[in-house]
């Protein structure tokens, strides 16, 4: 390793721990670092060199080794090892949920710089996750905040990618937590619904799984809470989540939760699929359609 790269390491290593995330952040009150090294950090993210201006500078390019180089990656100069090192140790400060912290990555416009890394397709699958939970984390926020994260990106398709992808099952969990958190927001259930599609295939991927353990269970409740959310919100969604099959996904929802890792009831599993079914079958537009697929 290079000193540089033993540095960026090290600091990973350090961020580990909550009171020295707060230290480097500035939280801290007992000790602060000699200057703000946020800034610093971020430098070590490329630029992601997109469409039609990658393509007049390949033309530009004489030299065919430059060209080779400019073909293998779409990032712009730099160290994987430092890029990887890097995009984990910032997501490592995403885990302190102060909005001060959020305040700084929204400043130095480290969104759209993850957006941009994520579907580069020049990363590796340990980078791609640690991304998506900075997401997952930073969006567990005032509406403010939700909004400035989102903005001019799509962030609903990404977080709802995570299992496509064969992510952890706690990257999952989190993302659909924070996808909860979006669609609890009045302003925002729209958009949600919007992507009702790819939600409805995330709900029948984990009911399909075989292994009914703890991190099924965590991934159900949180599904069945989204859609029990989206469901109570109003009635113009009724008609859409009719014809996805919701009724029949809260049905298999009220099955899994009379039985839980340990044969115990699943009280909030059980709960959030009897109050959407009860929204959606006394719906004005689509009660008879949903009391039909209930029965």
């Amino acid at each position: 390793l290079t000193l540089q790269q033993l540095g960026a390491f090290l600091l990973q290593n350090v961020l580990e721990l909550r009171a020295n995330r707060r230290i480097f952040l500035g939280l801290a009150k007992e000790k602060q670092c000699e200057e703000d090294y946020l800034e610093p950090l971020m430098r070590f993210l490329p630029k992601v060199n997109k469409g039609p201006p990658k393509r007049i500078i390949r033309m530009k390019k004489d030299k065919k080794d430059n060209k080779k180089k400019d073909e293998d990656s779409n990032l712009g100069p730099h160290d994987p090892f430092i890029l990887r090192t890097s995009i984990h140790c910032i997501a490592l400060l995403s885990l302190e949920h102060s909005e001060e912290a959020q305040e700084k990555f929204l400043d130095l416009s480290l969104p759209p710089k993850f957006y941009d890394l994520f579907y580069s397709e020049s990363i590796d699958k340990s980078s791609g996750e640690a991304i998506l939970l900075f997401f997952a984390n930073c969006l567990h926020t005032s509406k403010d905040l939700q909004t400035r994260f989102m903005k001019g990106i799509e962030v609903i398709p990404m977080l709802l990618a995570a299992r496509d992808m064969d992510f952890s099952a706690h990257t999952i969990t989190r993302s659909l937590s924070a996808l909860l958190s979006i669609a609890r927001v009045p302003d925002f259930r729209r958009m949600v619904v919007g992507q009702l599609d790819l939600i409805m295939a995330s709900v029948n991927s984990n009911l399909s799984l075989n292994e009914r353990d703890e991190d099924f269970y965590c991934a159900a409740a949180v599904h069945c809470a989204l859609l029990c959310e989206l469901a109570r919100a109003s009635t113009e969604f009724h008609e859409k989540m009719a014809k996805a099959g919701v009724v029949e996904a809260f049905l298999v929802f009220m099955t899994v939760a009379g039985k839980g890792v340990n044969d115990e009831m699943c009280i909030e599993l059980l709960m959030s699929a009897i109050f959407g079914i009860a929204a959606l079958v006394s719906s004005p537009k689509t009660g008879e359609q949903c009391m039909a697929s209930l029965l």
